[in-house]
């Protein structure tokens, strides 16, 4: 078990709704677990990285994330 879980919160204050893309990278710079959400104008969807729709794993070094609004 990691000694801490590191989370995440998006909040989507417009009218339009967000696609928010993300992938992990590990320590030898290949990244893995990329994937795709919506969040469609619900309230603030606060997540653990290691949880859905992430899924992240302990060899993650660094998290990227993309958010386009449609």
């Amino acid at each position: 078990m990691d000694p801490f879980n590191t989370g995440i919160a998006i909040a989507n204050p417009n009218d339009q709704s967000a696609t928010v893309s993300f992938y992990f990278t590990d320590a030898d710079g290949l990244n893995f677990g990329s994937g795709t959400t919506n969040d469609r104008r619900e309230p603030a969807g606060c997540r653990i990285l290691n949880e859905a729709p992430y899924n992240g794993s302990s060899s993650a070094r660094s998290f990227t994330l993309r958010l386009q609004f449609q």
